[in-house]
């Protein structure tokens, strides 16, 4: 094999010196992430979980559902909460999250500016939203970048032309096509420097239009700042009937990913097959992060963006600050099951998913997608080296 090949193996941990003990590589790496010392700080903040869309397969559909708005009270309790935990020099990043975040813009610039009246320039921050985009008009986005530091959003893609506006279900009920607009408005973002990361999300019923969607998006591949990421929905806790109906399964990932991975190579979503392989990771998922907090719009502090978020799941909240109970305990010391001591994916996902892990059904798998799919990557970079 040539030397390049065997190096790029050796960078992605797929080889390991002899002498490795990769397990307690993996456990320093753990306890490294949950007790580290970094000087960056990230707050995911929901602002409101009220939703101009209404997605079927929406993981915070019982957080929409009840349609919480954060008050200017909690706010400043939530401020408190950021000065109590931020230091001269750090670094913030606000992720703003949802519902759909940008229906409350004014709590978002209520923050933003507690927190630059009280730092004064002594803390460098930055935004991150995750958004359906179709509020962010460009007056919006002149605002987000001079006041809130945006540097990246999160955009679901759910299907091509007529199933995205479908599925998207917005309570305007509109004519307009949003599937259009936000094309549009991508194009907007990566022209303003702005990282936009498309979450295609796949299920049985819209993969049969994948070619349409690569192509329509084609163009944006040319940009550094974009990023396709083609994946398919999991099945939320709430939607037991359409368990098996709609969604794919593990054991159908390899073909499916094999398709995907073909098509997006071939229209260069991908610039090298290597891109598609997976490295090892350096950090366990924030749930786990000590530098890491996220905030419901009644001010109480959770552990996990999927876990339903109700007060029995709660860390504590802004005003009592984290409570050391037995939620945060399921997070940061949840021990490392025996079957995955001696898995080979282990250095990928070091461990898997908690939360699907906790949830224990057998629709949703803790372990890493890689592990059903990584055939299909070396049959694919056997295709690439018999050209």
């Amino acid at each position: 094999l040539p030397i390049e090949f065997l190096s790029t193996l050796f960078n992605l941990g797929i080889i390991v010196y002899k002498e490795d003990y990769e397990f307690l590589k993996i456990q320093y790496i753990i306890n490294s992430s949950i007790h580290n010392t970094k000087n960056i700080k990230s707050f995911v903040i929901l602002p409101t979980t009220e939703c101009n869309a209404r997605c079927f397969y929406c993981f915070a559909h019982d957080d929409i559902k009840h349609a919480l708005y954060m008050t200017q009270e909690t706010a400043d309790t939530v401020l408190q909460f950021i000065f109590d935990h931020v230091e001269e020099n750090d670094e913030v990043v606000f992720r703003w999250f949802g519902g759909e975040p940008l229906v409350a813009t004014d709590i978002i610039d209520y923050i933003i500016d507690g927190f630059v009246s009280h730092f004064k320039n002594t803390v460098t921050y930055h935004s991150i939203i995750t958004t359906n985009a179709s509020l962010l008009t460009s007056e919006l986005l002149s605002n987000a970048i001079d006041k809130w530091h945006l540097r990246k959003l999160l955009i679901p893609i759910d299907g091509f032309q007529a199933e995205h506006n479908k599925r998207k279900n917005y309570r305007t009920n509109s004519d307009d096509n949003h599937y259009e607009i936000i094309k549009d408005r991508i194009t907007m973002f990566l022209q303003k420097g702005i990282y936009v990361i498309c979450r295609l999300n796949l299920d049985k019923n819209n993969i049969e239009k994948i070619d349409e969607i690569l192509t329509d998006f084609k163009a944006f591949s040319n940009f550094d700042n974009f990023y396709l990421q083609a994946t398919t929905l999991h099945v939320p806790e709430f939607a037991i009937n359409q368990r098996n109906i709609n969604y794919y399964t593990p054991d159908e990932f390899e073909t499916l990913y094999y398709l995907l991975f073909k098509k997006m190579l071939e229209y260069g979503f991908y610039k090298n097959i290597m891109d598609l392989f997976p490295r090892r990771r350096l950090s366990v998922c924030e749930a786990k992060l000590n530098d890491h907090f996220l905030i419901a719009p009644d001010g109480y502090i959770y552990g996990c963006e999927q876990e339903a978020h109700i007060h029995t799941n709660a860390l504590g909240n802004c005003k009592t600050g984290i409570i050391h109970n037995q939620n945060l305990k399921k997070w940061l010391y949840a021990p490392i099951p025996s079957e995955c001591e001696q898995c080979s994916f282990m250095p990928i996902c070091l461990s898997g998913c908690e939360y699907y892990r906790q949830r224990n059904d057998q629709y949703v798998t803790p372990c890493c997608r890689t592990k059903y799919y990584i055939d299909s990557l070396f049959r694919l970079l056997d295709e690439q080296f018999d050209k």
